[in-house]
């Protein structure tokens, strides 16, 4: 579960930044989300420990983040590994958390999904 809630493209939907994985996907391909500092090109990155996040300041998805940031908030909840700081639209990724401590919805045998997957 670590390598797929590290993932670039799934912290910014968990982080609530964004409204849906392809949103996020987007943003990432448009040049607008940053990786400490520097441009990220490819969604499914893996992120390290303590890597900063942000949405490019200037962007034209910055006003409609913005506006739906509150929306995203109501609808689902931030996870305990990311901070997020909404006035400077950037999330810290703090740790790769395991499959006890992240919210699945959907009750699912996860070891073969991961087999799958490799």
């Amino acid at each position: 579960m670590s390598l797929l809630e590290s993932r670039l493209d799934v912290v910014l939907f968990r982080s609530c930044l964004v409204s849906s994985l392809h949103q996020s996907r987007q943003c990432v391909s448009h040049g607008v989300v940053l990786v400490n500092g520097e441009k990220a090109k490819d969604p499914g990155t893996q992120l390290c420990q303590s890597d900063v996040v942000e949405l490019a300041v200037g962007s034209t998805k910055m006003g409609r983040t913005v506006a739906n940031l509150k929306t995203n908030f109501d609808s689902r909840f931030s996870s305990p590994h990311l901070e997020l700081d909404c006035k400077s639209l950037t999330v810290v990724f703090l740790w790769a958390p395991n499959y006890e401590s992240t919210y699945y919805p959907v009750k699912a045998n996860y070891g073969i999904i991961q087999r799958f997957y490799r």
